[in-house]
C-alpha cells in the first residue's frame, strides 16, 4: 500500500446564494450566503488488514466561503512477522545384491534461519542459515560371502550446505559366476537294404557347444547361446540299383537343434519298377443339316473313354482299369434357323453312350414358311377447341378402311384383296360455347373420305374474351377535433378525391386500370384556436400532402391545459458519533441524509400538489471506530442504518481502554560434541535444549509482567559413539547431563583411531590353442602361470600399498601344431611368448581346411529379332562366355570358409560378327569386343533384322441417292466402288512406294437407279449409271416429285395419304428393284439370308463354320490329346473351341486345307463368319499367344488389318525396329508390355487393343490372344513351324475374304 492510493474519502459544505443578472446591462449582483461558515468534522483513518499508519485522526474544521479545498494524506505501513524455517539435508545409502535392495542407511544434518513475512504481500526476506556447512559422516558397506563388493563401498566424509540437494548413494553387490562348456551331440544313421540282401551303413553327426555361467551365491546357472555355426546333417543321394526304385532318392539336409539332440535311422528299401499308360476309345453323332440353298453343314459331336493300363515291365502282364465314365454324353444341339424356314427337328437331344456305341448320324431339312396380315388405312380428322382457361379439347373423327395382304415368306411376293368400303363420311361437329367468349367458327363441315384420300386433317378453334367499363373514386379525409375546456368538441373536416376508368374482362375477371385524374392533393394547414388561461396540445396542424396510394382517414386531436408553479422543499436527517478516550471526549462525527420534494401550485385554484421525497442516499453509512495506537474501542463498528424523512436525529457514544500483549521468550542451552579420526576435527554433534515462558506487555505504558519456566530442569541425552568402518573410537558414550535454564553452552570430544589389513593377491595369465580337427572335433591345449603378491589396506582412507610379485617374469614355450593329410591349418606353429603379471590371457584358433577351385562364368548374350513385314518372329541367341577361376578352402563338412583372390582380374569378348540373310537389313555388321571383371553382370543386347513391311490401302467413292416421295417421306440409297493398291515400307529407311489404285471388284460403276413411278407424280431428275475413278468425290443427289397435271386433283391411280401403289412403295416400303437401306433385294440376300455361294452375316458356307463352330483339322485353343477330342465336343475332322483335332499335322507337314500365304480361297466368308479349315470365332491355332497378348499384323473381328491404319491413326506408319539402338517398342493402351509378349520383339506398332481385355478376350476377340511360336527357341521344332504357317494364313485369308466380298 507504500506510495499507492487506495482510497479517498471528501468531506463537503455546501454554501449557497442569489445571484441575479440584469439581461439589459449584463451586470451581476450577488445575494448574502446561506450561512457564514461550516464544519469538516473530525476523520478517523480506516483499518485495513495486515497495515498501521501512524496518522489516527484528521481533526475538525471550521471553513467559510473563503476557505481553499484541502488535501490531508494519510499514509500505511505493512505489518511483519518473523518465521523460522529449517532445512534437513540427507544422504540415502541403499544397499542392493544382484540388483534387490536390501538394506539403507540415513544420514542427515539439520540447518535453521529466521525470515521476515510481509503480512500485507505474503513477500518473505530470508535471513541467514544458522551455519554455512555442516559434516555427513563417512560410510563404509559390509561384505557378503560369494559376492563382489562395489568400487563405491567406501563412502568419504562430506560437506553440505543448505542449499545442497538430497544425496543417494547405490552400493551394487553382484554374486560371483563360474564358468563351464556344456556339449549335445545330434547323430543320423542312414541304413540301405539292397535287392540282394546287402545291408549298408551311413553315419552323420553335429555337436553343439555353449557355455554355462554358475551363480555361487544362489546356485542358479546362465546359459548361453549354442554354438549354431555348424547345424546341419548333409543331403545323402541314395545308391542307384538298376531296374530298382529306391523307397527315396534323396536323405534331405536337415537343420538340428541341441533339442533335437539324440539317434535316429532312416531305412532305405527297394522296390521294382511298373509303367502305366492310358488307353482311350472315341465315339461320334454327326449332325448334318440340309439348308434351303442345298448346301449342308455338319456338326459333329464326340465322347471320348480312358482308362489306365499297367504294365509289370520284368513279367510283361497288364492291368487294365476302369473306364473313365464322368463325360459320357453327347450334349444336346439346338439346329441353325433360317429366316422363313423350319426344320425338321429344332433340337438333338442330348444321349448318353458307352464306349461300345457305333457311331452316329442325324438328318436336318428344312421348309419355307408363310404368312397373312391385314393392311389398315384411316382417315383421321383432329378438331381442336384451344379453351380460355388454357386447356384444349380434343375431338377425333375417323373412318377406317381395310384389306388382306398375303406374304410368300420365302420369295417376298405380296397377293392384295379389296378395300371392305369405298367410301366413308367425317360428320359435321357444333362448336361448344363458352359463357363471355366468342369462337372463332360454329361449325365444323361434314367431309367424304375414300382409301386413296384417307389422311389426317387438324381443325384449329380460338375464344375470344368480352369487358365491361366503370369509374373508380378514392378519397384522402382529415379529421381536427377541439376538445375545449368546457367539455365541448369542434370538428374540422379537410379531403381531397382522385378518379380513374376501370375496364374489366367479363370472362376472366381481370382489370385494366387508367391514370387517376390528379396525381397529388393537399390537406391545408390549421392554426388552432386559442382559450384565455390555457395551451393547446399543438398550436398549428401542418398541411399534408396526399396521393391515390396514401389516400385514407386520419384524425387530429386537440386538448387543452391549465398553468402551474413550483418549487423545491428540504429536510435533513443527522446522526451525530463521539469518540472518548480515558473519559474525555476526543472527536465527534456526524453523518447526515438530505431530502427534497417537489411542490406544485395551480394558479386556477390554490390548490399544491407534493410529489415523492427523493435522495441521493437514504442510509447513515456504517462506521468503522478509528484506530487509536495501544487503545481498543467498545464498539469496533456501527451499522448502516436506513433512514426517511419522519427519522429523529440521533447521538452514539464510542469508549476505547488500553491494550495488552502477550510475548513468548525462548531461551536455548547447548553442548557441542567434538569429532576427531587421526588427531583432526571431521565433524561436530550439537544438542540442544529449549525454556520457554509467557510476558504480558502494556502497550500504551510499555511495562512488562514476566512467567514463569515452562519447566525447572531438563537433560541433553547420552550419545552413544557410532561405529565407523576402519576406525576404532577411544570413547563409546558420552553421558547425558542435567540443565537448567540459567546454565551456560558446554563441550565434549570423540577420537577415532584408523584400521590397516593384510592380505594376498593372485593373477593367473593363460594362453589357450584350441585346435578346430578336420574330423569336426575340438582339442584345447592350454598354457599357464600365476604371479603372487602382498596387498596392505587401510580400511579407514580405501588406499592400497602394494608389494612385489613374486615372480617377475615367465615363458610360454613355443607349440607346433599338428598335421593331417589332405588338410591345411590355418596357422602352422605358434612361437614362445614372454609374459608377466601386466599381460592378459590369450587364445589362438587354429581351423583346418579342404583346397578346391571356383569358377564363375561372365555371358554376353545376343536377342536375334526378326522382322519380315507380317508377323514378328520368336528370338534367337547367340553366346560368349569367359571364366574366372580361384581357390576355395572348405571345412570338414564341405562348408566354404575362405577364398582365395581371383586368378584373373579382367578378360575381354572377342568382337562379335553379326550373321547377314538374304533380303534383310541390319543396323550395323559387328559388335565390337568388350573387357569384363569378375563382378560384372552378364550383358545382354539385341540385333534386329527388318525386311520390307507389305499391305494394301483402301479407298471407297460412294454416291447418296435422297428420294422424297409427295406424302413428304424420304429413301435414301448409297452406292458405292471401292479401289485398293499395294503399300510397301521399307522398315530401315520408313520410305513408303504406293502401287496403283484399282477397283476392289470387277465393278468400278455406280448402276443406273429406277426411281418410283407414282400416278400423276414425275420425278425432278433421273440417276444415271455412271462410271467412277479412284480420284473423284463423294456425289450426294436428291431426287424431289412434282405433279404432273392440275395441283389438288387425285387421279384414280394416285394413292391416298400413307398407301401404296403395288409398284410405288410407299413410306417404309420397298420397290422390288430399288432396297431400302438394310433391306434385302429378291436377287440379294438381306443381312442374314444366305445366298446359293455367298453366305450373310452370320451364316455359314458349307466349307465355313459360324462363329464359335470348329473348323477341320485346326485344334482349339492350348489343347493336348492329339486324336482324343473331348466329351460333347466335335468330331474328329472338326474340334470344339479349346480342342485338338485327330489330324493335326506331324512335325514337317503341311494341312492340305490351309492356303499358302497369298492365295485365296473359294467361297469365302463374309465377316464375322469363319473360314474353312481355319479356328472359329474364340479359336486359337496351335502355338498361338495367350490371351489378351498381341499379335501386331492379325486384325480381330472388326478390326483393321496389319499395315492399315486404324481410325484415326496415321497411315505411314514407318516404325522400325531400334532394339539395337537401346529404343524401345511401342505399346498402344490396354497392350501387355514388351517383356510380357513372347513374340513382340520387333519395333513394329502393334495394333492398339484397348478393348482387348483377357475377358473379350476368350471369345469373340481370340484372334487378338493367338500367340505365335518362338523361332528362336531349341524345343519348337518343324510343327511349330506348320502351325505359323496356319497363323500366317488367317492374315491372308482375311484380305482374300473382304476382297472377294467387294466382288460379290
Amino acid at each position: 500500500m507504500k506510495g499507492v492510493k487506495v482510497d479517498v474519502f471528501t468531506q463537503k459544505v455546501e454554501f449557497k446564494r442569489t445571484k441575479t443578472t440584469n439581461l439589459a446591462t449584463g451586470e451581476v449582483t450577488y445575494g448574502a450566503w446561506n450561512q457564514a461558515e461550516g464544519l469538516w468534522i473530525a476523520f478517523d483513518a480506516p483499518v485495513y488488514d495486515n497495515y498501521e499508519t501512524d496518522t489516527i485522526k484528521v481533526n475538525n474544521k471550521t471553513v467559510t466561503p473563503d476557505t481553499a479545498n484541502e488535501t490531508a494524506r494519510i499514509d500505511y505501513t505493512a505489518k511483519r512477522e518473523n518465521l523460522t524455517e529449517e532445512k534437513v539435508v540427507k544422504r540415502v545409502i541403499n544397499i542392493y545384491k544382484d540388483g534387490q535392495k536390501v538394506d539403507q542407511h540415513v544420514q542427515s544434518v539439520t540447518f535453521k534461519r529466521t525470515n521476515i513475512k510481509n503480512l500485507a504481500t505474503g513477500e518473505i526476506t530470508y535471513g541467514e542459515w544458522d551455519e554455512p556447512s555442516k559434516m555427513l559422516d563417512d560410510y563404509r558397506g559390509p561384505e557378503f560371502e560369494n559376492y563382489d563388493s562395489p568400487s563405491n563401498r567406501y563412502v568419504p566424509r562430506t560437506a553440505v550446505s543448505a542449499t545442497t540437494e538430497d544425496l543417494e548413494v547405490n552400493m551394487y553387490y553382484t554374486a560371483k559366476v563360474a564358468t563351464s562348456i556344456e556339449q549335445k551331440t545330434v547323430v543320423r544313421t542312414i541304413q540301405l537294404h539292397f535287392p540282394d540282401g546287402t545291408f549298408k551303413k551311413v553315419t552323420q553327426q553335429v555337436t553343439f557347444k555353449r557355455e554355462v555361467k554358475t551363480n555361487l551365491a544362489t546356485g542358479e546357472k546362465e546359459y548361453g547361446a549354442w554354438d549354431m555355426d555348424k547345424n546341419t546333417l548333409p543331403e545323402y543321394k541314395v545308391d542307384q540299383v538298376e531296374n530298382y526304385e529306391p523307397s527315396q532318392s534323396v536323405v534331405e539336409a536337415v537343420v538340428v537343434t541341441p533339442e533335437t539332440a539324440g539317434n535316429w535311422t532312416v531305412d532305405i528299401y527297394y522296390n521294382a519298377k511298373i509303367a502305366t499308360e492310358v488307353e482311350q476309345k472315341i465315339v461320334l453323332r454327326r449332325i448334318l443339316m440340309h439348308f434351303p440353298d442345298g448346301t449342308v453343314k455338319e456338326v459333329t459331336q464326340q465322347v471320348t473313354f480312358k482308362r489306365e493300363v499297367k504294365t509289370n515291365l520284368a513279367t510283361g502282364e497288364k492291368e487294365y482299369g476302369a473306364w473313365d465314365m464322368d463325360k459320357n454324353t453327347l450334349p444336346e444341339y439346338k439346329v441353325d434357323q433360317v429366316e422363313n424356314y423350319e426344320p425338321s427337328q429344332s433340337v438333338v437331344e442330348a444321349v448318353v453312350v458307352t464306349p461300345e456305341t457305333e457311331t452316329l448320324t442325324v438328318d436336318i431339312y428344312y421348309n419355307a414358311k408363310t404368312a397373312t396380315e391385314v393392311e389398315e388405312k384411316v382417315a383421321l380428322r383432329q378438331i381442336l377447341l384451344h379453351l380460355p382457361d388454357g386447356t384444349v379439347k380434343e375431338v377425333t373423327q375417323q373412318v377406317t378402311f381395310k384389306r388382306e395382304v398375303k406374304t410368300n415368306l420365302a420369295t417376298g411376293e405380296k397377293e392384295y384383296g379389296a378395300w371392305d368400303i369405298e367410301e366413308g363420311t367425317l360428320p359435321e361437329y357444333q362448336v361448344d360455347q363458352v359463357e363471355n367468349y366468342e369462337p372463332s367458327q360454329s361449325v365444323a363441315e361434314a367431309m367424304v373420305v375414300t382409301p386413296e384420300t384417307a389422311g389426317n386433317w387438324t381443325v384449329d378453334i380460338y375464344y375470344n374474351a368480352k369487358t365491361a367499363t366503370e369509374v373508380e373514386e378514392r378519397v384522402a379525409l382529415r379529421q381536427i377535433l377541439l376538445h375545449l375546456p368546457d367539455g365541448t368538441v369542434k370538428e374540422v373536416t379537410q379531403q381531397v378525391m382522385f378518379k380513374r376508368e376501370i375496364k374489366t374482362n367479363l370472362a376472366t375477371g381481370e382489370k385494366e386500370y387508367g391514370a387517376w385524374d390528379i396525381e397529388e392533393g393537399t390537406l391545408p394547414e390549421y392554426q388552432v384556436e386559442q382559450v384565455e388561461n390555457y395551451e393547446p396540445s399543438q398550436s398549428v396542424v401542418e398541411a399534408m400532402k396526399v396521393t391515390p396510394e396514401t389516400a385514407g382517414n386520419w384524425t387530429v386531436d386537440i386538448y387543452y391545459n391549465a398553468k402551474t408553479t413550483t418549487r423545491t422543499e428540504y429536510y435533513t436527517a443527522k446522526r451525530v458519533i463521539s469518540l472518548v478516550k480515558d473519559g474525555k471526549k476526543v472527536d465527534e462525527i456526524t453523518q447526515s441524509v438530505l431530502f427534497k420534494r417537489e411542490v406544485t401550485k395551480n394558479l386556477a385554484t390554490g390548490e399544491e400538489t407534493f410529489s415523492d421525497w427523493s435522495t441521493d442516499n437514504d442510509s447513515w453509512e456504517a462506521f468503522v471506530a478509528p484506530s487509536f495506537e495501544n487503545y481498543v474501542a467498545n464498539i469496533p463498528q456501527l451499522e448502516a442504518v436506513k433512514v426517511d424523512p419522519n427519522t429523529k436525529d440521533t447521538e452514539v457514544t464510542i469508549n476505547y481502554t488500553a491494550a495488552t500483549k502477550e510475548v513468548q521468550e525462548t531461551r536455548t542451552v547447548k553442548r557441542v560434541i567434538n569429532i576427531y579420526r587421526d588427531g583432526k576435527k571431521v565433524d561436530e554433534i550439537t544438542q540442544r535444549v529449549v525454556f520457554t515462558r509467557t510476558n504480558i506487555v502494556n502497550l500504551a505504558t510499555g511495562e512488562i509482567t514476566y512467567g514463569a519456566w515452562n519447566e525447572d530442569q531438563k537433560h541433553f541425552a547420552e550419545y552413544e559413539v557410532p561405529e565407523v568402518y576402519g576406525y576404532e573410537p577411544e570413547e563409546k558414550i558420552i553421558s547425558a547431563m542435567a540443565v537448567d535454564p540459567e546454565m551456560q553452552d558446554t563441550t565434549a570430544n570423540v577420537n577415532y583411531k584408523s584400521i590397516v589389513t593384510t592380505e594376498i593377491e593372485e593373477k593367473v595369465v593363460d594362453r589357450k590353442i584350441i585346435l578346430n580337427l578336420p574330423n569336426g572335433m575340438t582339442r584345447e591345449h592350454i598354457q599357464s602361470v600365476t604371479f603372487k603378491r602382498e596387498v596392505y589396506k587401510n580400511l579407514a582412507t580405501g588406499e592400497m600399498t602394494y608389494g612385489a610379485w613374486d615372480i617377475p617374469q615367465a615363458m610360454f614355450e613355443a607349440y607346433q601344431v599338428p598335421g593331417f593329410s589332405g588338410y591345411v591349418a590355418s596357422v602352422k606353429h605358434i612361437e614362445a611368448l614372454e609374459v608377466t603379471a601386466d599381460s592378459e590371457s590369450t587364445t589362438v584358433v587354429v581351423d583346418y581346411y579342404q583346397q578346391s577351385k571356383e569358377e564363375k562364368d561372365v555371358f554376353r548374350i545376343f536377342n536375334i529379332q526378326v522382322i519380315d513385314g507380317v508377323l514378328p518372329r520368336g528370338k534367337q541367341q547367340y553366346t560368349q562366355k569367359v571364366t574366372f577361376t580361384r581357390d576355395v578352402y572348405l571345412d570338414a563338412n564341405g562348408k566354404v570358409v575362405g577364398h582365395g583372390d581371383w586368378e584373373q582380374t579382367e578378360l575381354m569378348f572377342e568382337d562379335f560378327e553379326i550373321p547377314q540373310r538374304e533380303g534383310y537389313a541390319t543396323f550395323r555388321s559387328v559388335i565390337a569386343g568388350q573387357k569384363v571383371t569378375v563382378d560384372s553382370a552378364d550383358l545382354e543386347s539385341e540385333i534386329t533384322y527388318v525386311a520390307h513391311a507389305n499391305d494394301t490401302e483402301t479407298k471407297e467413292v460412294k454416291r447418296k441417292v435422297t428420294i422424297i416421295l409427295p406424302n413428304g417421306s424420304k429413301h435414301e440409297e448409297i452406292q458405292t466402288v471401292t479401289f485398293v493398291r499395294d503399300k510397301v515400307t521399307n522398315q530401315i529407311s520408313g520410305k513408303t512406294s504406293y502401287g496403283n489404285w484399282l477397283p476392289a471388284t470387277e465393278n468400278s460403276e455406280f448402276p443406273e437407279m429406277v426411281l418410283p413411278d407414282i400416278a400423276g407424280y414425275k420425278p425432278s431428275q433421273t440417276v444415271d449409271r455412271l462410271d467412277v475413278t479412284s480420284d473423284m468425290a463423294n456425289i450426294e443427289v436428291t431426287v424431289t416429285y412434282e405433279r404432273d397435271g392440275d395441283a389438288g386433283e387425285t387421279t384414280p391411280d394416285a394413292p391416298g395419304n400413307g398407301e401404296v401403289t403395288p409398284d410405288v412403295p410407299g413410306n417404309g416400303e420397298i420397290t422390288p428393284d430399288a432396297p431400302d437401306a438394310g433391306e434385302t433385294t429378291p436377287d440379294a440376300p438381306g443381312n442374314g439370308e444366305v445366298t446359293p455361294d455367298v453366305p450373310g452375316n452370320g451364316e455359314t458356307t458349307p466349307d465355313a463354320p459360324n462363329a464359335g463352330e470348329t473348323t477341320p483339322d485346326v485344334p482349339g485353343n492350348g489343347e493336348a490329346t492329339p486324336d482324343i477330342p473331348d466329351a460333347g465336343e466335335t468330331t474328329p475332322d472338326t474340334p470344339g473351341n479349346g480342342e485338338v483335332t485327330p489330324d493335326t499335322p506331324d512335325a514337317g507337314e503341311t494341312t492340305p486345307d490351309v492356303p499358302g500365304n497369298g492365295e485365296a480361297i473359294p467361297d469365302t466368308p463374309d465377316a464375322g463368319e469363319t473360314m474353312p479349315d481355319t479356328p472359329g470365332d474364340g479359336e486359337v491355332t496351335p502355338d498361338t499367344p495367350d490371351a489378351g497378348e498381341t499379335t501386331p499384323d492379325t486384325p480381330e473381328n472388326g478390326e483393321t488389318p496389319s499395315g492399315t491404319p486404324e481410325a484415326g491413326a496415321d497411315s505411314d506408319s514407318d516404325d522400325t525396329d531400334q532394339s539395337d539402338l537401346g529404343m524401345k517398342p511401342e505399346i498402344g493402351p490396354g497392350q501387355n508390355s514388351p517383356s510380357k509378349m513372347k513374340n513382340n520383339g520387333s519395333g513394329a506398332k502393334v495394333p492398339n487393343m484397348a478393348n482387348s481385355s483377357a475377358d473379350k478376350a476368350t471369345k469373340n476377340n481370340a484372334a487378338a490372344g493367338t500367340e505365335l511360336p518362338n523361332l528362336g527357341d531349341e524345343t519348337i521344332g518343324l510343327k511349330g513351324l506348320g502351325a505359323l504357317l496356319a497363323a500366317m494364313a488367317c492374315a491372308s485369308l482375311f484380305m482374300s475374304a473382304t476382297a472377294k466380298k467387294r466382288k460379290n
